[in-house]
C-alpha cells in the first residue's frame, strides 16, 4: 500500500492479488478517504491499474503488484510486480478516473 496524505483527506494506493471471485487478478485500487476524529469515510474506490501477473510460485507463496511508492510532486504511482519481475511507472495515479493498465509512463 502506498498514501498520499492530504490532510484531512488521502489516497490510498491498494495492490490486489485476488479479484472479487477469489480468481488471481494482479490489480491496483485508489481509496479516496476523509479523514476525522471519528475515523475513516471511504468517498470512492477505483481500479487504477490491472493487468500485473498474480499466481502462486514455485515456493508456494502468491506473487503479484506488491511494493508501491507513490510521487505526489509528479503523480506518479510506481509498482514493483514480483510475477512480473519489473517495476512500472502510472502517470496520473491521483487523478484517474479509469484503469491505466500496467504502465503509462516509461
Amino acid at each position: 500500500m502506498a498514501l498520499n496524505d492530504r490532510g484531512n483527506t488521502g489516497q490510498l494506493f491498494v495492490s490486489n492479488i485476488f479479484d472479487t471471485k477469489d480468481h488471481f487478478a494482479g490489480s491496483i485500487t485508489r481509496l479516496d478517504v476523509t479523514l476525522s476524529p471519528s475515523g475513516i469515510t471511504v468517498l470512492g474506490a477505483t481500479t487504477i491499474a490491472s493487468g500485473y501477473t498474480s499466481a502462486p510460485d514455485t515456493a508456494g507463496t502468491v506473487v503479484g503488484p506488491a511494493g508501491l511508492a507513490y510521487d505526489r510532486e509528479n503523480d506518479t504511482l510506481y509498482v514493483a510486480a514480483e510475477g512480473d519481475n519489473s517495476i512500472y511507472k502510472l502517470k496520473g495515479a491521483g487523478s484517474t478516473t479509469k484503469d491505466l493498465g500496467k504502465d503509462n509512463g516509461f
